[in-house]
């Protein structure tokens, strides 16, 4: 490139031209997988050494592999899922995976909304964009916690009563803990279950002056169930609903939902967003609405924990048992790693983790078995 424009100008514009070329060219923008021909299956090659380093390094780290994990791609150490394994666990010791952490739970639970979540302060003073973002981060180090020093443990991210409220204690009406504080602090066991009943996620299903059960049943629906709620008829233009001082906010969406033609998509919603009408449009835990006795019984179907629950509480729980709960967490992470869905060939992977989260249902094994994976370590070839 640099020779080709240089007769054509001076030094300075060939110099440019070329490094244009360079940050345009696919081999600086992407990291390509090409692989090896396996022998014994044609229809997909074995990643190198280097390119399982690179996989690994940019899943768990978010940047280039170190010094270490370079020296054990040349000493080949990475054509085996034990070697792999052995760097994986260095990996995931280190500081840095928090950032992986993050990201994760940002693509999972959607953190980055949340931390933006806007209210009507004149209905709920108590709110602000600084609590809206220690919310956010309250999750994030949550998740963390359990992720890293719980080992992951599905359940206890379902129903843990316990925190991390710097800055949204007085929501919860607890004491809040000091500013770096490394301990959890415990929330009332009655009313905080587990990652659904934090501030974070209640306030991001929430309007700026109410509660959306909608938004709220969507959520568990789509991001702990797996279950893809598909978006209303381009013709149909749904209206808000605008609060109202004479009924409560569950009678409305139930008045608004009622027509046959929408009931099919919001069964699957509303009873799941209903089961979360104690907790108010800041995520502060109530029991009336408007002088009404506020009711937060609901029912999900389509799952393998069909059934009628008594509020949000009754419902984490039964999530922490469920198999396809723990195996929507693993497609989650399946999907965070890999950047696709599962396909027919993932399949064997998927019974053979859902097997194994049901005796321990740890993620950090998850990822840990989901890097040594075939699926991680070889490209299927189209």
């Amino acid at each position: 490139m640099y020779a080709a424009v240089k007769p054509l100008g001076t030094f300075e514009d060939a110099v440019r031209t070329a490094l244009r070329a360079m940050l345009q060219s696919p081999s600086f923008l992407y990291r390509p997988v090409i692989g090896v021909p396996e022998a014994r299956d044609p229809s997909r090659r074995s990643l190198t050494g280097y390119e399982v380093a690179s996989r690994l390094s940019y899943l768990l780290w978010a940047t280039m592999p170190d010094a270490t994990l370079m020296d054990a791609a040349e000493r080949g150490q990475l054509a085996s899922s034990d070697g792999v394994l052995a760097q994986a666990r260095r990996l995931v010791g280190d500081r840095r995976f928090l950032d992986t952490v993050a990201a994760f739970d940002d693509q999972w639970l959607s953190l980055g909304r949340a931390a933006t979540a806007a209210k009507d302060t004149t209905l709920y003073k108590a709110w602000s964009p600084a609590v809206a973002q220690a919310a956010a981060a309250e999750t994030e180090r949550f998740v963390e916690y359990v992720l890293l020093q719980r080992g992951g443990d599905i359940g206890e991210l379902l129903t843990a009563s316990y925190s991390f409220p710097t800055g949204t204690a007085s929501l919860y009406g607890v004491t809040a803990p000091a500013s770096a504080s490394t301990t959890p602090t415990d929330l009332p066991a009655t009313q905080r279950r587990g990652v659904l009943t934090q501030i974070s996620l209640l306030a991001m299903g929430a309007t700026e002056q109410a509660t959306h059960p909608i938004a709220r049943g969507r959520l568990v629906r789509e991001r702990f169930l797996c279950h893809a709620i598909p978006n209303p008829p381009p013709d149909l233009m749904p209206q808000p609903i605008a609060p109202d001082a004479t009924s409560t906010t569950r009678q409305q969406y139930e008045r608004s939902t009622a027509d046959p033609f929408c009931g099919t998509c919001h069964r699957l919603m509303n009873p799941l967003g209903f089961m979360f009408e104690s907790y108010d449009a800041v995520g502060r835990y109530r029991t009336t609405e408007n002088g009404r006795p506020i009711d937060a019984t609901g029912e999900v179907i389509a799952s393998d924990l069909d059934g009628t629950y008594a509020g949000a509480v009754a419902l984490t729980t039964a999530l922490a048992r469920s198999a396809q709960v723990r195996e929507c967490l693993l497609a989650n992470w399946f999907h965070y790693a890999l950047g696709r869905e599962r396909e027919p060939a993932d399949e064997a992977f998927f019974a053979a983790m859902s097997s194994r989260l049901a005796a321990s249902p740890k993620l950090m094994d998850a990822i840990l078995a989901l890097v040594t994976s075939t699926a991680f370590r070889f490209q299927k070839l189209d």
